[in-house]
């Protein structure tokens, strides 16, 4: 890992720490609106797993909002990543901001985004993504790629859809996975009550095999929610929790693999409000 790089991670983290800590002490004397509830999920986290991502989710933000989140793949260093994302929104569109970094000497990759969001109707939205990624891999030259997402997703009632068709264009030779991929991503979701939301998500990507994620969210409180998700290549399993303070929700998932083992994910959502 880069020495700057390494004090991005440590920023990245050292930041959730303050905001857990600033949230617990001053949690009582906040007053703010809060805009959201727990069980939305980490927006940081949502786009680093790229399958569940769809930004027409941001129609729920009334404000503007800060996610960060960070995890260690495994236990293993090397793969360490962090991100952030804020949500600004204006009149009926919302604009997103998000950086990420995973990796360390051997191999790095860093990703900036800007994501506009706007409705067509009152339950059809549109989204453009536009994404630099760069990657760096010991004994050979810097990638770099910038590339554009289109997405369009529909809420109506207790259903909700979204197609992605990710990395539409794209200039370079560095891309999230092989250099080269494009990828398509399907979302259909069902809200039977107010405690209870499940989406069911498929990704398509040129050159591996289609990968599917379904995940269940249960308000067991006003302020506190569990999460699980089981996939499918790779196999993984997924169990979290939420929990509202104020203006702060922290995230904590479990996730398992079934050869490579546990993962811990942590993340932290701030609400400003108007």
């Amino acid at each position: 890992m880069t020495t700057s790089k390494y004090y991005v991670f440590k920023l990245l983290t050292s930041i959730i720490v303050v905001f857990i800590f600033f949230a617990l002490c001053n949690g009582n004397i906040l007053s703010q609106t809060i805009s959201y509830s727990v069980g939305t999920g980490n927006f940081a986290r949502l786009k680093d797993e790229k399958i569940f991502f769809q930004p027409g989710m941001f129609s729920d933000v009334a404000g503007v909002r800060v996610d960060a989140y960070y995890s260690r793949p495994y236990g293993i260093k090397e793969l360490e990543k962090g991100s952030f994302m804020v949500i600004y929104p204006v009149n009926s569109h919302r604009l997103g901001f998000s950086y990420g970094s995973t990796g360390n000497k051997l191999f790095s990759e860093n990703e900036l985004s800007l994501i506009h969001m706007f409705p067509l109707k009152s339950y059809l939205f549109l989204t453009n993504e536009f994404n630099w990624l760069s990657v760096s891999i010991t004994g050979f030259d810097r990638m770099s790629d910038f590339s554009v997402t289109e997405g369009i997703y529909f809420m109506w009632n207790n259903i909700n859809a979204g197609l992605r068709v990710v990395n539409i264009a794209s200039s370079g030779t560095a891309n999230s996975r092989t250099g080269t991929n494009r990828s398509v991503q399907y979302l259909l979701g069902y809200k039977p009550s107010m405690r209870v939301a499940t989406n069911f998500a498929v990704i398509s990507e040129s050159g591996f095999p289609a990968a599917w994620v379904l995940s269940t969210n249960l308000m067991v409180y006003s302020n506190f929610a569990l999460l699980i998700e089981v996939g499918e290549k790779p196999s993984v399993y997924s169990i979290g929790a939420e929990l509202q303070r104020a203006n702060y929700i922290f995230t904590y998932h479990l996730k398992q693999h079934q050869d490579l083992g546990s993962t811990s994910q942590i993340g932290i959502s701030y609400s400003f409000s108007r």
